[in-house]
């Protein structure tokens, strides 16, 4: 059995994506220091951690969580579990999860990343799980509702919160997310010390693992949900048309698009919410790990005196997003192709070695046909 569990609960826009390349990326680096990530990838661990009644849970959920818990429990050393899902978890579903686990010191691990780049970043993540709330309405929103979704996944009290019912608080770690200025590696370091690895001779990832959307794109994305009415749900049909079709291959990667920032408006409000994280977290020094007055990090890059879309400016970008999909069609088609024509290849190849080849090969070659017709 682990003597140690590391569940590292996100947040969503965190830097978990960078974070999850490392870990399942370097599963020998891992052992050679008594870790190991439970699963084959980040999604078969969200699959296994989610909720009953949600969108993304099935049977399939069952089974992966039945495979996690066991894995956990017959392999030494420590285990890390990596899903932003954790962070929407509430008391009951923390609870039952952690009595599969009793004998297992379980730690918590999760990020914080200063609100004039989260508050935005969240209404593009949601916007891209098939939202239609405009920008302004999801301002006010996160503003006026104290009890929000948003606060209840990125407000550090809150988080620590739930999860100490079960986890003992000085196992309670929360790694500040560096500004983009600081680049991604310090934030490896910062869960490397929180977690007990050495950072060093890991191999890192290079570039943006998650890019965002610009404003423009992100309004005309969330503009299509809203016209979308009941086709295309979530989780799989929307991934797999939508997010394929559309955001991954004519939204995503537009150069010079306007960035989702914060509103002049709204910076007054942001600055108090981010006053008090920055007080809370102070107040907790040695299960931080990170400066916490880095979340006051406040350059005018992060606001914006308008972040309004024009009509004009939607429709100029729609002409864009046709022709970018009208391109990526055509490779699409031109892949296919070349995949049968491959295949036709094959088969005549097939065909005449059967024509000439001996008899006593012939069962032998009618075999590997059908194996090959198979895949």
């Amino acid at each position: 059995m682990a003597e140690r569990l590391i569940l590292h609960v996100g947040p969503r826009k965190t830097g978990s994506t960078y974070l999850q390349s490392i870990l399942w990326g370097n599963p020998g680096r891992l052992a050679d220091q008594g870790f190991f990530v439970p699963l084959d990838s980040p999604r078969a661990q969200s699959l296994a951690l989610s909720v009953e009644g949600s969108a993304s849970h099935s049977d399939e959920s069952e089974r992966l969580r039945r495979d996690l818990l066991a894995e956990i429990a017959s392999r030494p050393g420590t285990a890390i579990v990596s899903s932003e899902i954790l962070s929407g978890w509430r008391v009951g579903e923390i609870r039952a999860f952690m009595a599969g686990l009793p004998d297992v010191r379980s730690e918590v691990v999760f990020g914080v990343r200063d609100l004039p780049r989260q508050i935005p970043a969240e209404w593009q993540q949601r916007v891209r799980a098939r939202s239609s709330l405009s920008y302004p309405d999801w301002l006010a929103t996160v503003r006026d509702q104290p009890d929000h979704a948003f606060w209840f996944a990125h407000d550090p009290e809150r988080l620590i919160g739930r999860w100490r019912r079960t986890v003992a608080e000085e196992r309670i770690h929360a790694v500040i997310v560096p500004n983009a200025a600081s680049g991604h590696e310090k934030l490896w370091h910062r869960f490397a010390e929180a977690t007990g690895l050495d950072p060093d001779h890991f191999d890192l990832p290079e570039g943006r693992l998650n890019g965002s959307l610009g404003i423009v794109q992100t309004d005309l994305l969330r503009r299509v949900n809203g016209a979308l009415g009941d086709s295309f749900p979530r989780p799989e049909p929307y991934h797999r048309v939508v997010i394929t079709s559309l955001t991954n291959s004519a939204l995503l990667g537009v150069p010079d698009a306007e960035r989702v920032v914060l509103p002049e408006a709204d910076r007054e409000w942001v600055s108090e919410r981010q006053a008090a994280v920055i007080g809370a977290l102070q107040a907790r020094w040695g299960q931080v790990f990170g400066d916490p007055e880095e979340l006051a990090w406040d350059p005018p890059s992060a606001v914006s005196h308008s972040m309004t879309v024009t009509d004009g400016e939607l429709a100029d970008e729609a002409v864009r997003v046709i022709v970018r999909m009208l391109h990526h069609i055509e490779k699409t088609n031109a892949e296919a192709e070349h995949t049968h024509s491959m295949q036709l290849r094959r088969n005549a190849r097939l065909r005449a070695r059967l024509q000439a080849g001996p008899r006593h090969s012939l069962s032998r070659t009618l075999r590997r046909l059908m194996a090959r017709v198979r895949r």
